[in-house]
């Protein structure tokens, strides 16, 4: 089984969330993925299982980085980076 953890810059990217339900409908950045993921398993001659997980843009932006990963030398993209990173080995 394979997973992957996709965020972006919005809904329209990812995905979104149907109000008042867990229905998760997929944005294009999420359907590219998933193409071509689906492409390299087959490829590989991998039976294998895609799962695709999402992360809120809020989630990744709310989540905070220890002092101890030194990130103050860190610029531009990166920050967001490594916070989703972080977000991901948490998850």
């Amino acid at each position: 089984m394979t997973d992957i953890l996709i965020t972006g810059e919005g809904p329209t990217d990812y995905g979104w969330k149907s109000f008042g339900s867990d229905n998760w409908h997929e944005g294009a950045a999420a359907i590219l993925l998933r193409r071509c993921a689906e492409a390299k398993l087959r490829e590989k001659g991998d039976g294998d299982e895609l799962n695709l997980h999402f992360a809120d843009r809020k989630d990744v932006e709310a989540f905070k980085l220890q002092r101890s990963l030194n990130y103050h030398s860190l610029k531009g993209k990166s920050i967001p980076a490594l916070r989703f990173y972080m977000l991901m080995k948490d998850r």
